[in-house]
């Protein structure tokens, strides 16, 4: 510690002495220097138009009494020890270093999406060949050279370049002249796979047909059935209701069957005619009067029974006596005639 503080005692008396030195120089070159004759003052000039504001610069760099940011706490212990033009030149380093980086904060950028897209596409480069993979650049100036033909080339050089990269590619020449002419492309692998499915579902389409043929023809002779059956049914002198009552019936079958049960005509005509007031009314009118007569028909007999049983028994009385058998059918009979 005792040297350290002598180096520094006899260093600052050496600059200290350095400084005593130039002062009079300095005076002396300050006295004989002429007065300056003070210039007019330039004009005005007009403001510039209002544009995007600059950048800013970066921080000046602080005065050589502290040192740079960015040491570490041990370093900039030893700050102090340094001579002052050092500390100078420290700080001049670091405000070229700061503005060295803002300058070429852009380039910077550049160069990230480029690296970016050159990791993103290298098996695109490698796959283009051992430059385009070893020299992605060489790769890009390729493709814009190519481009800018494309753009800019005679007929005859841009079909040339697209003859090259078609054959390059690999171009299936059917697809592109489809693709020219406006046509649709398929893929050829698609269009293979597809015939040998056709091939093999071949049978299974023909049954396919064959079963649905069978089921329309059963459905046509169904239907041709069931309207000869309903041609007869209406015709039955029976059923005169029938066009009255025919949509309705429809209903009905198309109820029951959706219920899982089979209506018969017969059933679908006998519901629609009692749904149907006027014609349930017809109908009850109808079966009194047939009630009614067979009621008459069953009393004429049964009297035309009796008259022949009282004839019969004025016969025997001639003979002789009636039987138990006789005496008992007599007087059952009497009983149902009055």
């Amino acid at each position: 510690m005792d040297q350290e503080n002598d180096l520094r005692s006899d260093l600052e008396a050496a600059f200290d002495a350095a400084e005593t030195e130039d002062a009079p120089e300095q005076i002396e070159t300050a006295a004989e220097a002429p007065e300056e004759v003070p210039e007019p003052e330039p004009e005005a000039e007009p403001e510039p138009e209002a544009g995007p504001e600059p950048e800013p610069e970066p921080a000046a760099a602080e005065t050589s009494t502290k040192p740079p940011v960015g040491w570490s706490v041990t370093t900039k212990e030893k700050w102090s020890e340094l001579p002052a033009d050092v500390q100078e030149a420290i700080h001049s380093r670091e405000v070229e270093v700061a503005k060295l980086m803002q300058d070429t904060a852009e380039q910077r950028r550049t160069a990230d999406r480029y690296g970016e897209m050159v990791n993103k596409y290298a098996p695109i480069f490698a796959a283009e060949g051992p430059q385009a993979a070893q020299d992605p650049m060489w790769a890009l100036e390729n493709l814009i050279g190519i481009t800018a033909q494309l753009q800019s080339g005679t007929p005859q050089a841009k079909a040339e370049r697209i003859a090259q990269l078609a054959q390059h590619y690999s171009v299936d020449i059917e697809m592109l002249d489809a693709a020219l002419a406006g046509e649709p492309t398929a893929d050829p692998q698609m269009s293979h796979m597809e015939k040998l499915l056709e091939q093999r579902l071949a049978p299974v389409n023909q049954l396919m047909q064959q079963v649905q043929q069978s089921q329309v023809n059963q459905r046509a002779q169904a239907y041709e059935e069931a309207g000869q059956s309903i041609e007869q049914f209406s015709a039955d002198p029976a059923n005169r209701f029938f066009n009255d009552v025919r949509m309705q019936m429809a209903d009905i079958i198309q109820y029951a069957k959706a219920q899982g049960r089979q209506m018969s005509l017969q059933e679908a005509y006998d519901t629609a005619c009692a749904l149907n007031p006027e014609i349930a009314s017809i109908l009850a009118n109808e079966r009194a009067q047939t009630t009614a007569a067979q009621s008459q028909e069953a009393v004429a007999a049964k009297k035309a029974a009796a008259s022949s049983i009282a004839g019969r028994q004025s016969g025997t009385e001639t003979q002789g006596p009636m039987s138990l058998r006789d005496t008992l059918q007599h007087a059952f009979d009497n009983q149902h005639v009055r």
